[in-house]
């Protein structure tokens, strides 16, 4: 049995993911790379969406005057997009909760890559994505 939103909204442990999403969408230039990192892994790791806190991330990352890849290290770049990729294929397994009130237009990794699009942005997912893939080579 699914639990109330009364209960969720009570729980300790959801509260503290609230409050650690609300200051790292917040103040992302505050946190440490690794600290990002964590914070972005441990919402994809227990398997709860946040689109608005992985797009503002993910501009804090790639914006013109972005933090960039530069401090993390490969397994926190590694980490990074992993968590960036379980988002999209979070998503798509609520869609797919949902049954046939909602349908994409695609499936597969296409599906996945219009997930991404709509949850942080077509321009900020590519650029995400290429920025490490060039920090990666470096």
């Amino acid at each position: 049995q699914r639990p109330t939103t009364k209960m969720v909204m009570s729980d300790p442990i959801t509260e503290c993911f609230a409050a650690v999403a609300s200051e790292a969408m917040r103040r992302p230039q505050d946190f440490k790379d690794q600290e990002l990192k964590d914070v972005l892994w441990a919402f994809s790791k227990i398997g709860v969406r946040h689109p608005a806190l992985f797009k503002k991330v993910a501009h804090h990352l790639v914006a013109a005057n972005g933090r960039g890849f530069g401090g993390f290290s490969s397994q926190g770049l590694g980490n990074t997009l992993w968590s960036f990729a379980k988002q999209a294929q979070l998503s798509l397994e609520v869609i797919d909760s949902l049954g046939d009130s909602v349908k994409l237009g695609s499936t597969g990794r296409l599906a996945v890559y219009e997930t991404s699009c709509l949850d942080i942005g077509e321009k900020a997912i590519k650029t995400l994505f290429v920025r490490a893939a060039e920090g990666g080579v470096e």
